[in-house]
């Protein structure tokens, strides 16, 4: 969640802070309600909570793959540089 801070002078002296609170996407507290509430008659309440579930472990499960697979190349490029570092000290000599 991000917010913008934005000042409005009114005088010489006093500024107004104006604070705008922004969802992801650029989606206001309007928009989101009407979105849950659409996914509500579309879905029911009974399944709702489901889906959120789901969606959350889905979400759970792609960090982690992409987790393990920046870890994986890391290592990928450390072995490769210790590898030409190993082929440049055979090849001097």
């Amino acid at each position: 969640m991000r917010s913008f801070v934005a000042y409005a002078p009114q005088d010489d002296t006093v500024c107004v802070k104006i604070i705008l609170t922004m969802l992801p996407f650029n989606l206001g507290i309007p928009e989101v309600a009407v979105i849950l509430g659409v996914a509500l008659l579309i879905f029911g309440p009974k399944k709702l909570p489901e889906l959120g579930r789901n969606l959350g472990k889905g979400l759970k499960n792609f960090k982690e793959s992409l987790n393990t697979a920046a870890t994986e190349m890391k290592a990928g490029l450390t072995e490769e540089d210790s590898s030409d570092k190993n082929n440049k000290l055979i090849n001097k000599t």
